[in-house]
């Protein structure tokens, strides 16, 4: 980018693009975004992870604010549920920051003295992966004893997508139109993407049945809201932060990528300067 051989950065890390935009850059920003959980493996019975309690000890365990503070230089907004902040069912907190609380669970769940975990994160431009450090240090702090499996984006994909892993994941959603149709896509029984150690259970699925035969958008919120309650209440999952999608150009690139929602182009709208 700054040598000029690029024209636009699709998916700057948070400190290329605060550097790039100090620099001149321009930064195209929207509404859709990317959230990041941790997924426990819990969609199989003979699991750890299977039980609530240990579930509920991670979540509790992390500091999602700071979190933010430290890694998203601005960008970050901290997770409460599967929904980002504003969007349906994403103004309700759950489980907040609460040590003390994590190693009580932990205890509870049969571990007073510890257990030992792996965490799968995909590795970043580094080599790295700084949330998934970040995690760890918390989950350590706690009484976990976390082993960091930095893949790279095959292995990682594969082990997400299609073949599983064995504790816990640092994996990704995104959120678009509104939240019912992200729901859907993500959490429902029929995802476009089939996320490894998440169940959609059966009382799950009949909520997303009923949101689809209704066309009253107070019904649908209402619904969406019971989806994304449900999956918080149990820890089916265990959302971090969100991450407002941002790309960054040289200032020649015409286009209103992002305005449509994520990752959406206005093809016909696009063009670059000489």
């Amino acid at each position: 980018m700054v040598a000029g051989e690029a024209d636009m950065w699709m998916s700057p890390t948070m400190l290329d693009l605060v550097e790039l935009e100090e620099a001149g850059f321009t930064r195209i920003s929207g509404w859709g975004g990317i959230q990041w959980h941790l997924l426990p493996n819990a969609d199989d019975p003979n699991s750890i992870w299977s039980n609530k309690k240990l579930r509920e000890a991670v979540e509790y365990a992390i500091d999602k604010q700071a979190l933010c503070d430290a890694l998203g230089y601005g960008f970050y907004e901290p997770l409460f549920t599967i929904s980002p902040q504003g969007d349906w069912g994403g103004d309700r907190q759950f489980r907040n920051y609460d040590p003390e609380k994590a190693k009580q669970l932990l205890a509870e769940a049969g571990y007073p003295d510890g257990l030992e975990i792996t965490l799968l994160a995909q590795t970043q431009s580094s080599g790295r992966n700084d949330v998934a450090e970040a995690v760890k240090g918390y989950l350590d702090a706690v009484g976990f004893k976390v082993n960091l499996d930095i893949a790279d984006t095959g292995r990682y994909s594969a082990a997400i997508y299609a073949d599983g892993f064995e504790d816990l994941a640092l994996a990704m959603s995104g959120n678009d139109q509104d939240y019912l149709v992200s729901a859907q896509r993500w959490w429902g029984p029929q995802p476009r993407l089939d996320l490894q150690g998440y169940e959609c259970t059966p009382e799950l699925a009949a909520i997303f049945e009923k949101s689809l035969k209704t066309n009253d958008r107070n019904e649908q919120k209402k619904l969406t809201e019971e989806i994304v309650y449900y999956i918080a209440e149990e820890a089916l999952v265990i959302p971090l932060y969100n991450n407002p999608t941002s790309v960054i150009h040289n200032g020649k690139v015409h286009t209103t990528y992002l305005q449509q929602g994520l990752t959406r182009f206005d093809y016909a709208n696009t063009w670059l300067e000489k």
